[in-house]
């Protein structure tokens, strides 16, 4: 998955970047990563179908 990210705000409160891709079998995901030092860490994946389902079951 190729994307560029969008600056976010995590719920811990650090800064994060925000990724939204469709990988090589067509699925579409979320990522949120943070820096810490020299690293790049994921924090946070999820297929965006998966969000838009918990979304619905919030209403």
């Amino acid at each position: 998955m190729t994307a560029r990210g969008s600056v976010v705000t995590t719920s811990w409160g650090e800064t994060g970047l925000l990724y939204v891709g469709v990988d090589e079998h067509g699925v579409e995901f979320e990522v949120i990563t943070v820096q810490r030092g020299r690293d790049e860490l994921v924090v946070h994946a999820m297929a965006t179908a998966e969000r838009h389902r918990r979304d619905e079951k919030v209403k």
